[in-house]
């Protein structure tokens, strides 16, 4: 525990001597694990862990920020993964049920041109939304030289999912001759009984 302890105060301290703040870091699972001999009987010592996720607002030193604290911890340290997101979805997100809207309604218009019918009224609309943020793999070997590590934010790609549920209508042109079609034939059938 008092490796780990080390290890913790010399992580958080790099960090904090990055600049970043300590709101963004998240102290997370610390886990305490038996480590056996080789026979997998007795017990000879333990092993704990501890995680830190840590938010960097500054993209730009992503790279340096990750090589110093490899360096400050050593063997000691761990690295899972970078993701990149962002601080706020919304914008993103509404651009993309713009899209999904109008996308829903071209299928919907096109169904009922189809199906001979016309669009009617909106009945029902569900969304899902889906932002992901983007997952970030680094060569190990940058790690073991204790260089800063190049990483490319890329691109954020935000998912909304609309179900749109419409009425169809029979086509009002269609129905407007059927309409002129009945009259005429009524007509008909009463001038034969009339004869």
């Amino acid at each position: 525990m008092r490796a780990q302890s080390a290890a913790s105060r010399a992580l958080l301290e790099a960090v904090q001597g990055q600049g970043v703040a300590r709101d963004d870091i998240r102290p997370v699972g610390l886990t305490l694990d038996p480590v056996y001999d080789e026979s997998g009987e007795q017990t000879i010592g333990y092993r704990s862990a501890q995680s830190f996720p840590v938010t960097i607002q500054n993209i730009g030193k992503v790279g340096e920020d990750i090589g110093v604290v490899t360096r400050t911890t050593g063997d000691a340290g761990r690295l899972n993964g970078v993701s990149f997101d962002l601080v706020d979805h919304s914008a993103l997100l509404k651009l993309a049920r713009s899209s999904a809207w109008r996308d829903a309604l071209a299928k919907a218009e096109q169904y009922a041109s189809l199906s001979g019918k016309t669009l009617g009224d909106l009945i029902s609309i569900r969304d899902h939304e889906d932002p992901a943020g983007r997952f970030s793999s680094l060569p190990v070997e940058a790690f073991k030289r204790g260089l800063d590590v190049p990483t490319e934010p890329g691109l954020i790609q935000d998912e909304v999912t609309v179900e749109a549920e419409y009425s169809l209508c029979d086509n009002q042109n269609n129905a407007a001759e059927e309409a002129k079609k009945a009259p005429a034939e009524m007509s008909q059938d009463a001038q034969a009984e009339s004869q």
